[in-house]
């Protein structure tokens, strides 16, 4: 290569080796940005899972007759304690919802072997960000599995 008269002679190898660096630090960087957004994601999606989890607990080991959502377990009177996961059907039908700013309960269902399925509570909503969880319970002295469907605002 020469130096001309009119200047420096634009060097190909160059050009080539400053493309191949700007290529890899914008792969680099689409790298670190999606990784970043699958985190975001995971995040979500554990926090709605932890909400509804943690709902369905609540409703098979606490009994709240102010909201049967947070607590519709069984109450033995004569122990003064609840019936962790027994369900008091009677104050289960009393179901209104449960809802906060990130999260709020869809559906409560009970499905019982012989009989089918009973759904205690249901809210229409468009979102497409819900999680149903499901537990075994005892249902008026009957095996029974409990759904909670919770969804994200």
């Amino acid at each position: 290569m020469r130096i001309t008269d009119r200047g420096f002679v634009f060097s190909f190898d160059a050009a080539i080796a400053v493309l191949v660096v700007f290529s890899m630090l914008f792969l680099v960087a689409s790298a670190v940005a999606g990784s970043t957004n699958r985190r975001i994601e995971n995040a979500k999606s554990l926090e709605l899972w932890k909400n509804t989890v943690f709902a369905s607990d609540s409703l098979v080991k606490n009994n709240y007759p102010e909201n049967p959502a947070l607590g519709s377990a069984a109450f033995d009177a004569e122990k003064h304690r609840v019936k962790s996961n027994e369900i008091d059907l009677e104050s289960a039908q009393k179901i209104t919802g449960f809802e906060n700013k990130e999260f709020f309960v869809k559906q409560v269902k009970i499905i019982f072997q012989d009989s089918g399925e009973k759904i205690i509570f249901s809210k229409k909503s468009e979102s497409k960000n819900c999680l149903s969880v499901e537990r075994i319970v005892l249902v008026q002295g009957k095996i029974a599995k409990i759904g909670v469907t919770g969804c994200g605002k």
